[in-house]
C-alpha cells in the first residue's frame, strides 16, 4: 500500500478524528447484561494496555511480522467498541507492515493508534465507572 493509496482511503478529518466508544455493537454481541457488558470492558481494559506495548515494541524492533499480526489482532476489539479511526488506522498498520516499506508513514500511524489506545483505556475506565453506579 502506498502513500497515495492511504490518502484516498482516509480524509484527514477521518485521521484525527476522536474516538468516542460506543457500546452499541458490543451490546447487540454479548446482550443487554450489564455483568457480561463489564467483563467484557474490564477484558480490553486489561488487554489495550498489552497490545500497545507490543506494537510499539515491533515498531521499534522494525518487526513487521509481528507488528502485521498485532495490528491484526486489535481489529476486532476496536470494531467491537465503534471505534471505526482507531480500526482503520490498525489496518492501516497491518497492510505497511506486510511489505516494511514506507517506515515514516507505518511510525505515524503506529504513534497516532498509540494515543487512540490512551484515550480507549480512560474511556473503557469511564464506561466501567458509569455501569457500576448505575447498578
Amino acid at each position: 500500500m502506498k502513500s497515495n493509496e492511504i490518502t484516498n482511503t482516509l480524509t484527514l478529518d477521518q485521521m484525527s478524528k476522536v474516538n468516542k466508544i460506543s457500546l452499541d455493537k458490543l451490546r447487540a454481541y454479548v446482550g443487554n447484561n450489564d455483568s457480561d457488558i463489564k467483563d467484557m470492558i474490564e477484558l480490553f481494559r486489561q488487554t489495550v494496555p498489552v497490545q500497545k506495548s507490543k506494537m510499539e515494541l515491533f515498531m521499534s524492533e522494525r518487526d513487521w511480522d509481528n507488528l502485521n499480526y498485532i495490528a491484526h489482532q486489535m481489529k476486532p476489539s476496536l470494531d467491537i467498541l465503534g471505534l471505526d479511526a482507531s480500526k482503520e488506522k490498525a489496518r492501516i498498520i497491518e497492510s505497511l507492515a506486510k511489505t516494511g516499506e514506507e517506515t515514516e508513514l507505518l511510525k505515524k500511524f503506529v504513534a497516532e493508534l498509540s494515543t487512540d489506545l490512551d484515550e480507549v483505556r480512560e474511556a473503557l475506565e469511564h464506561e466501567l465507572e458509569n455501569l457500576n453506579h448505575n447498578h
